[in-house]
């Protein structure tokens, strides 16, 4: 009940934190226990390029893509997705989900359809 747009920034469909980097140079992941003080998830070894990623993984990854955009279209005035263009994190990299057909494109075509009600 605001005069005030909503916009959600700086979202990804990272479901890791395998990213180069994204702790602090040479510091590990929480989500393969490298990160001090945390517990083996999975491994990172292939979550970096898409290329590798499985078919459970590719759905998981469109489900939740899928999930934040119904979030944000119907209880915000827009979004804006971090990152366009990485060098190692496909998690990230909004061309490579689309190139890779995890993005939907049109951003109309959800494979998963009433994730979110309103």
């Amino acid at each position: 009940n605001s005069d005030k747009w909503v916009i959600v920034g700086e979202w990804t469909a990272a479901m890791t934190d395998c990213a180069p980097a994204l702790n602090g140079y040479g510091i590990g992941a929480r989500y393969d226990g490298t990160y001090a003080g945390s517990s083996y998830v999975g491994s990172c070894a292939d979550k970096n390029d898409i290329a590798n990623w499985n078919e459970t993984f590719k759905g998981d990854m469109r489900g939740y893509l899928e999930a934040q955009l119904s979030a944000f279209e119907s209880q915000t005035q827009g979004w804006v997705f971090w990152n366009f263009k990485t060098e190692k994190a496909h998690e990230w990299d909004a061309f490579a989900l689309l190139d890779g057909g995890i993005f939907p494109q049109p951003l109309t075509d959800r494979q998963f359809g009433g994730i979110c009600s309103s």
